[in-house]
């Protein structure tokens, strides 16, 4: 497993602003854990006619998980500024000649004739009528933010990879020390028979002695487990090194099998040895669960 394909996390941040021709564009990009992919997109109101466009576009890259989309327009903030400057300067000078009208101090007259938020409003320079310079420039905005959000999201892939890695290295090795301790168990097994067939030696009818001994031996073999558990663990280091990324439900599905194997052993064990590792196993493996809920 020296080389493997790196998971993608389902959590990222991207953000990106652009300004061109007089017109600027700020994308914010926000992705968390779902088990599907799950859009919310927030823009403002002249590019609602774009929304199945922007959705198609985050469905090509974002497969899995939910994203919090949200976009501003506006003109660039020097000019915004600009104007509200002009305002204020106007409203300023026309409340210093009133109070020189009315022999009022300028403090005494704001309180009385604010500055109306509509009027600040209304100086806000608005978007223009969705050129195709301003869509060019929505959308490239938006390319930039995908880009950061998956950078980010492949960043923090990284680390899942390597501890999904550990927990999967740790389940394979406590595979082979009860492979190595089988031939040991098999031994005492043995033991444990013969004493049963010592305790019934003078026995008439064997029949029920006989029915005894096969119950005791199918309920402590756990061969069938063992060879499912090396199977489904040899496919998820498989699974590991696909290079398409996309694999968190296969592996979500894999664990589970995994799971469900290794409580059977843990049923069957009667020893304590196999009890210690198993417990390590279930450790490790919730591990890797844990791990898998923020995998795409």
């Amino acid at each position: 497993m020296e080389s493997c394909a790196s998971f993608c996390s389902m959590t990222g941040y991207g953000e990106a602003y652009r300004e061109e021709c007089n017109y600027s564009v700020y994308v914010v990009i926000r992705t968390l854990n779902s088990k599907y992919l799950d859009l919310h997109l927030s823009l403002p109101n002249h590019w609602i006619k774009e929304e199945l466009n922007i959705r198609k576009k985050l469905g090509e890259r974002f497969h899995r998980g939910k994203v919090l989309f949200n976009v501003v327009c506006a003109a660039p903030i020097d000019k915004q500024m600009n104007s509200q400057y002009e305002l204020l300067k106007g409203y300023s000078a026309s409340l210093k000649k009133l109070s020189r009208d009315v022999e009022l101090s300028f403090a005494e007259l704001a309180p009385v004739f604010p500055l109306p938020q509509s009027m600040l409003e209304a100086t806000l320079i608005r978007p223009g009528q969705n050129s195709e310079k301003e869509k060019a420039c929505l959308f490239k905005t938006i390319d930039c933010a995908i880009e950061q959000c998956l950078e980010s999201r492949k960043k923090e892939g990284l680390l899942l990879t390597a501890k999904i890695i550990e927990y999967w290295k740790s389940l394979q090795k406590k595979m082979s020390l009860i492979d190595d301790y089988m031939p040991l168990r098999r031994k005492r097994i043995k033991k444990k028979i013969e004493k049963k067939i010592e305790a019934r030696e003078n026995t008439i009818d064997l029949k029920p002695w006989q029915q005894e001994i096969f119950a005791f031996i199918e309920k402590i073999d756990i061969e069938e487990e063992r060879v499912r558990l090396h199977s489904h663990l040899y496919y998820f280091g498989k699974v590991i090194n696909q290079n398409n990324g996309i694999v968190g439900k296969k592996l979500a599905f894999l664990a589970q099998e995994i799971n469900r194997e290794i409580n059977t052993l843990a049923a069957k064990a009667q020893d304590t040895h196999l009890q210690h590792w198993v417990v390590e196993m279930k450790e490790a493996l919730e591990q890797i669960k844990e791990q898998l809920q923020n995998v795409i």
